[in-house]
């Protein structure tokens, strides 16, 4: 039988998991740091720039509710 208590350490070990497999292709990545940290900047850049533009239609929009799902499917991107 599947126990809160053990549910929680599963999940904890596949998180913790997951993150350490991150880190070590991000390590192992054939692109050089300055590369890759480069890559990041500008992929992180023009996804605050599309959370930015969503944030100021809907700051204007009417409809709050459809373009949050707009925004919550940029995020997911």
């Amino acid at each position: 039988m599947l126990t809160i208590k053990s549910f929680t350490k599963f999940a904890l070990g596949f998180i913790s998991g997951a993150v350490l497999g991150a880190v070590l292709a991000l390590l192992f990545a054939p692109e050089s740091g300055s590369e890759l940290r480069h890559d990041i900047h500008i992929k992180a850049e023009d996804q605050w720039h599309k959370a930015t533009e969503k944030y100021q239609q809907l700051v204007k929009s009417d409809s709050a509710a459809d373009e949050a799902s707009d925004v919550e499917a940029i995020v997911e991107d």
